[in-house]
């Protein structure tokens, strides 16, 4: 697994930690609370409605060609967001996608060691994990 940062959360379900750092194990996250609202710097916005998330970093080739696919794809009229792990690259997401507002770019904040592959697909609305596709 590849090394990431995500901050603190106490006692959720998929998410192991330790002193300093976490395991993400979204495949335990359906039918929960999405438990990085709080710490997504776009967290508030994915609260209410539909959206397609991706957890990715631009480290990641398999995240990149995610990130492609999906600029090109129509996502059943969903809302898509991008949410980069760190660490963070010179360039970011939004970068790569055009600016015409269809898709959202947020970031976790870079102050706790984290694990998880990616990219990491979930669906969710009004919070609420709906599905989740994570490399196993």
């Amino acid at each position: 697994m590849r090394q990431y940062t995500i901050s603190t959360v106490e006692d959720v379900p998929g998410l192991i930690m330790g002193s300093r750092s976490a395991v993400l194990r979204p495949e335990k996250w359906s039918g929960s609370r999405f438990p990085l609202l709080d710490w997504i710097d776009c967290g508030d916005q994915l609260r209410n409605g539909t959206w397609e998330v991706r957890l990715v970093n631009m480290g990641c080739s398999n995240c990149l060609a995610e990130i492609k696919r999906c600029s090109t794809a129509v996502r059943h009229g969903n809302r898509l967001a991008f949410v980069e792990v760190p660490p963070f690259r010179d360039f970011s997401t939004q970068d790569l996608l055009p600016a015409d507002g269809a898709f959202l770019f947020c970031r976790l904040p870079e102050d706790r060691v984290g694990y998880a592959r990616l990219p990491i697909k979930i669906t969710i609305r009004d919070g609420t994990v709906l599905t989740v596709d994570a490399p196993e």
